[in-house]
């Protein structure tokens, strides 16, 4: 039944199964283009049931006005997700009605923007009786007619936003002036003209250029260069003092318009942490997909231990180091049951690690393909760091859902992406900036790296334009570390450089990172049933690719943080002190 929320006002659906002892019966409406015709229904408890037939798997229903002849005023209003109790009829059980002779019930639905008035009759009502549930009984049946009429777009949506220009991240030509509705944190219609429903707030963005919030599927939120040592960092810095800053790194990512991201190599305790006070609301930043720390071989890019003394270690060093099909098992499985989303492996050495040649295999095909068999099994994909070609074509035979950097693939390797569906992810971001601090400043960077970054470096923008010829599925990733936080969006100049279209690398950072998340029905795009995660900017981005540099407007999940260029102060638990 509808139960009572704080105040009274907001009540709780549940499936028919579950008031199926009550014994309720309503007999099947007729359905006469857009208007329905309820027959007669029977009820032996103060309540109303009404069937509304419609595509609510596809619309739902998202407020309802209930009022009495007493004066008494009730109003539920609920997330966007009324598929859960029916694709085709969606069954609402109102109870907790104190009326006795009349009662009129509003139904407003979402996508048609239809109301249902609906007047009911009932010829008794003893109070006492209302008391005791198990000596009710309506004298007479309920009867009633409910025709649907037009009307102007549902009073139900808490925000409008008019979009003078609407890229929708599904790959379609731009709209122009359209009126995106939300409720709550999900948008419910994207309506072409302005157009204001009563009551609802109104977003002015009818001179700017509006997508879907921007998706980073390569990330290391717990940290940056800031152009220290980064042996001395290692071994001085604490998880405590990481977890200090990762606020201001995830708040940073997400007012650069970046309202999603895929953390690739973090420690796993911590970046699971970050992505539950995120998604509690403790702190602000982008939805996260994280790994936790990679699984590295022995001796590889992830095995923090190279070039040190080997007396000096951490316990969290030695926590996803591989050796074995049975070790890496045992790993995924760990990280599974500590919350994380995805794994990440390092089936080749790296630029920024010590000792280790980006151009070898360094994780056995036995160990690799454990790997992928255990966490396709508990429903993660599987991110592979890979420079060499050999490591690459074995590490897509065995089934990797995505390649970052993919720096020497070649033809053969692009034939594989494609078989199998796998995404590159190219990083040119952190490969720019590499390349350049090993030019100025060798000494920032670990041992052997400045040799490694000046021969792998511009290789990826080579990559990448025969990739992205060659028909290979490409998502939009920076490995931001190097460049700091907030920055994410130089990535979209560099692809467009490497040869791609301005819409396609929009497209890279939207539709095609969703896909490769998972989360294709919740994010990427602007429609109906996804996320409330926006962003504008002043210009036009299929023209000039670096106004997403610019972001100006951002909303994620309903909640704006940032607006005219300025931080909104949105987001973070309140203080729960005294003061």
């Amino acid at each position: 039944m509808f139960t009572p929320h704080k105040g009274g006002r907001c009540f709780r659906l549940v499936p028919l199964a579950y008031v199926s002892p009550w014994r309720l019966l309503v007999q099947r409406p007729i359905r006469l283009d857009r208007t329905t015709y309820c027959q007669r229904q029977l009820c032996n408890k103060v309540g109303v049931v009404l069937r509304l037939a419609g595509n609510a798997s596809s619309c739902g229903f998202s407020a309802l006005n209930l009022a009495s002849p007493r004066g008494e005023a009730f109003q539920t209003s609920f997330d966007s997700g009324m598929s859960a109790f029916g694709a085709k009829r969606t069954l609402l059980l109102l109870s907790q009605i104190r009326c006795a002779y009349v009662m009129r019930v509003e139904v407003l639905e979402a996508r048609w923007r239809w109301r249902a008035m609906t007047t009911f009759y009932t010829s008794r009502f003893c109070p006492r009786l209302f008391r005791d549930f198990r000596g009710l009984c309506m004298r007479d049946l309920l009867f009633a007619t409910a025709a649907f009429v037009a009307l102007a777009p549902s009073a139900f949506a808490d925000t409008a936003i008019h979009a003078g220009r609407l890229i929708d991240g599904t790959g379609a030509p731009p709209r122009t002036q359209v009126t995106i509705l939300v409720h709550d944190d999900r948008i419910v219609s994207v309506m072409p003209g302005f157009s204001a429903p009563q009551g609802a707030d109104v977003i002015d963005l009818s001179s700017a250029t509006v997508l879907p919030g921007l998706i980073d599927t390569h990330v290391h939120l717990s940290k940056q260069f800031d152009g220290g040592d980064p042996v001395r960092e290692l071994v001085t810095e604490t998880d405590v003092g990481q977890a200090f800053k990762m606020p201001a790194y995830a708040r940073a990512t997400l007012e650069a318009g970046f309202t999603t991201v895929r953390d690739v190599g973090s420690d796993t305790d911590l970046i699971v942490a970050e992505k539950r006070a995120i998604a509690d609301g403790t702190i602000a930043g982008p939805r996260m997909w994280v790994a936790g720390s990679p699984l590295s071989p022995t001796g590889g890019h992830g095995d923090s231990h190279s070039g040190l003394d080997p007396r000096l270690r951490q316990p969290q060093w030695d926590e996803s180091l591989v050796d074995g099909a049975d070790s890496a098992i045992r790993i995924v499985r760990d990280h599974r049951r500590r919350g994380v989303d995805l794994i990440k492996i390092m089936p080749s050495g790296g630029v920024l690690s010590v000792n280790d040649d980006p151009n070898l295999q360094l994780m056995s095909d036995a160990e690799i393909k454990a790997v992928v068999d255990t966490a396709h099994a508990l429903g993660m994909k599987v991110a592979a760091h890979i420079h060499g070609r050999g490591a690459i074509e074995h590490a897509l035979m065995m089934g990797v859902d995505s390649v970052e950097h993919g720096s020497y693939a070649g033809p053969e390797s692009h034939v594989l992406f494609k078989k199998n569906g796998s995404y590159l992810v190219p990083t040119l971001l952190i490969a720019q900036r590499v390349y350049e601090v090993a030019k100025a400043h060798p000494e920032q960077l670990p041992p052997s790296s400045a040799p490694k970054a000046l021969a792998i470096a511009p290789h990826l923008q080579q990559n990448l334009a025969a990739a992205y010829k060659a028909g290979v599925k490409v998502a939009f990733g920076t490995d931001q570390t190097l460049v700091p936080h907030g920055e994410n969006a130089k990535e979209f100049a560099l692809m467009v450089a490497a040869g791609m279209t301005p819409n396609d690398a929009i497209l890279a950072a939207t539709r095609n990172a969703a896909d490769l998340i998972g989360a294709q029905a919740d994010i990427g795009e602007v429609a109906p049933g996804h996320f409330a995660d926006i962003v504008a900017v002043s210009g036009d981005p299929l023209a000039d690719v670096r106004q997403l540099e610019h972001v100006g407007f951002v909303m994620k999940g309903g909640v704006v943080y940032r607006r005219d260029g300025h931080d909104t102060g949105m987001g973070g638990a309140k203080s729960s002190g005294a003061h």
